[in-house]
């Protein structure tokens, strides 16, 4: 089924255009002159997309956001803006555009930012969709694990539940820290609070402040109505600070005040706002290194890091692969539609031994890659990624480790053919020369070459 995508501008040549361009990408379009022409077209149906003009008679782009986000609090909407208000297209980001489009455009220019819109909506409702699946389970009931080291660390952070000390969870990209987070928080005395969540990498650091402190009417342009921060939202109950390693040192020194004197102002508020939450921050950085290159704060770490909990990489969680596979399996080809996918011997040997840099995140990602592609229900080495296949016997062969033979065999069976063909021809039929970049002896060469049916260097110069 189409994505369905709403237009409106009171410029009717860029209503033809922007219809023009994106039904011959596929989509279902429709226009309106005007804001409330929009709006009516919302009440007869819910888009996928709106691109609306921030520039209009009677409603303007700011007050249609606003309006349609209360009728459809899942519309993407991204803002049309000429360069001389693009500071004010950006005061719409923060009110919940997704992004802006400058005038003029061209017609890769509005696919590429329309395609983003779409694939944050996709997200957006499938987060929706599990969360729903996952109700009334606790973070750490939904966690996936077998190994001593997990179950080590599944202990700490149930007992660091039970105080208010601030957490400090460290680890390298990919392991699973707000899930941490969020185990933590429903474990606590808290659980029933807000838990408020925040990637301080992806923001930047002025809009970070904003989203943070909250500001008030008129604090700066584009503020036309006072917004509550996140250190207001989580009162009471957990605010996560993922990523705070990429914080400012002036953002650090106002948090490193909020958390010394338990309260905070607006941007452009003289208010003074009492604020109780327990705070837990993750990073994939090394602070102490930070400290010492002054690139952080060694009194707001020191204020952070009560309870250091650090998760494990993947490569260190002893049998737990084989699960998360499964899991991971169940979990997208269901989100697809997809009757239950399996993994021969051979792939799961596979990625039971890949070192997994990207951890957890990056093995997820694997297999819902090898569920979309795969067509007969089972996923086979030669359904993997090659990086994957070479990660595993570059690896083992430097450890001396005994998984290596089986997974090149694997490899062999599924691969071996073209990539023995391959050595051949690269060095030009000389079988010690291709048998030496394969790592293994002139007698075995020859016996892949008769495995596969390959010629000999005589009867492959002759033809």
């Amino acid at each position: 089924m189409p994505k369905r995508v709403m237009v409106v501008d009171d410029d009717s040549a860029v209503l033809e255009s922007c219809e023009n361009i994106l039904t011959d990408e596929g989509y279902e379009v429709e226009t309106a002159a005007n804001g409330s022409a929009g709006l009516e077209l919302l009440k007869r149906g819910s888009f996928d997309l709106a691109l609306v003009d921030l520039k209009m008679p009677g409603m303007n782009g700011l007050e249609m956001l606003e309006a349609a986000r209360r009728h459809q609090p899942d519309l993407v909407v991204i803002i049309f803006t000429g360069y001389a208000t693009i500071e004010t297209a950006v005061e719409a980001i923060k009110l919940g555009a997704f992004n802006y489009v400058t005038k003029p455009f061209t017609s890769a220019e509005l696919v590429a930012t329309v395609e983003k819109g779409l694939m944050r909506g996709d997200l957006v409702h499938q987060s929706v969709r599990l969360r729903a699946e996952n109700a009334g389970k606790s973070p750490c009931e939904s966690m996936i694990w077998q190994s001593p080291v997990m179950e080590a660390t599944l202990n700490t952070l149930r007992k660091v539940a039970a105080s208010d000390a601030n957490i400090l969870i460290t680890g390298e990209s990919g392991t699973g820290k707000e899930l941490a987070a969020r185990c933590i928080h429903s474990c606590s005395r808290r659980a029933k609070e807000p838990f408020v969540a925040v990637d301080c990498a992806a923001i930047p650091d002025h809009l970070l402040e904003s989203e943070l402190f909250g500001y008030e009417k008129g604090a700066f342009t584009g503020a036309d109505h006072r917004k509550r921060g996140l250190l207001e939202l989580a009162d009471g109950g957990t605010l996560v600070l993922d990523e705070i390693g990429e914080m400012s040192l002036n953002l650090q020194a106002r948090l490193l005040r909020v958390l010394q004197e338990r309260s905070f102002r607006h941007l452009g508020g003289e208010k003074l706002l009492s604020v109780n939450i327990r705070l837990i921050s993750s990073t994939n950085r090394d602070l102490e290194a930070d400290v010492h290159q002054e690139r952080f704060r060694s009194d707001l770490l020191f204020r952070l890091n009560v309870v250091n909990v650090k998760m494990p990489p993947l490569r260190e969680r002893q049998g737990d692969v084989p699960l998360l596979c499964s899991h991971f399996l169940l979990v997208h080809a269901r989100n697809l539609g997809r009757a239950a996918i399996s993994l021969s011997p051979e792939a799961s040997e596979v990625l039971e031994h890949y070192p997994w840099p990207g951890n957890v995140r990056e093995l997820e990602n694997i297999i819902e890659r090898a569920v979309v592609l795969n067509e007969d229900g089972l996923i086979g080495v030669a359904d993997l990624p090659d990086f994957i296949v070479e990660g595993v016997e570059s690896n083992e062969h430097a450890a001396g480790g005994t998984a290596y033979k089986s997974v090149r065999s694997a490899w062999i069976d599924s691969q071996g053919k073209q990539y023995f063909s391959e050595l051949l021809a690269r060095h030009k039929g000389n079988i010690s020369s291709a048998a030496r970049e394969a790592q293994i002896s002139r007698k075995s060469f020859y016996q892949m070459m008769k495995k596969f049916d390959l010629e000999p260097r005589r009867k492959a110069l002759e033809s």
